[in-house]
């Protein structure tokens, strides 16, 4: 029984391998054309083939073109006339300058120190830095927009004195 089974089975299976044999090598052979297809037309036409002035704006599909595909002198030809001129901008900074405070007293550890970083007159502080001579940071308070203090605790173990510097300007 067994090799009746067998032998129905394999008659089958010789039937059916041919065909699909066929049928897979018939699909790819389709998808070899298909996919060269697109590069065989676009080299079949070129710009020497095509007679001067036989394309119009009809043979032109809208947005397909950018500024890259024209010719300098065609773009030139496109602009048009300048714009009025915009308002004048905001003044920028002038006269930078660097301040440097007075520097405090020598100041024992814990103690406490102050300085006044002043601009010139007329200009107002940017920015400002403090520290102390023992390489702690200082703090630093707005006071006008002309001037900071800069204040402190000796944070250190040696004696220091308490510096500072800003940038000022005019603005």
């Amino acid at each position: 029984m067994c090799e009746s089974d067998e032998r129905a089975y394999v008659p089958r299976m010789r039937r059916l391998l041919p065909q699909t044999t066929a049928a897979a090598l018939l699909l790819g052979a389709a998808l070899i054309v298909s996919s060269t297809g697109g590069a065989v037309a676009g080299s079949l036409i070129t710009g020497k083939q095509i007679k001067d002035g036989s394309l119009t704006s009809k043979d032109v599909k809208d947005k397909s073109l950018g500024a890259a595909e024209f010719a300098p002198d065609a773009k030139s030809a496109l602009a048009g006339p300048a714009g009025p001129a915009g308002p004048a901008g905001p003044t920028g900074l002038a006269g930078v300058v660097v301040v440097n405070a007075p520097i405090s007293a020598v100041t024992a550890p814990g103690s406490s120190a102050s300085t006044t970083l002043i601009c010139p007159a007329g200009k107002k502080i940017l920015s400002a830095n403090a520290y102390w001579d023992n390489g702690y940071a200082g703090e630093i308070s707005p006071l006008l927009p002309d001037r900071v203090n800069v204040s402190g605790k000796n944070p250190g173990s040696i004696n220091a004195q308490l510096s500072a510097f800003g940038l000022c300007a005019t603005f």
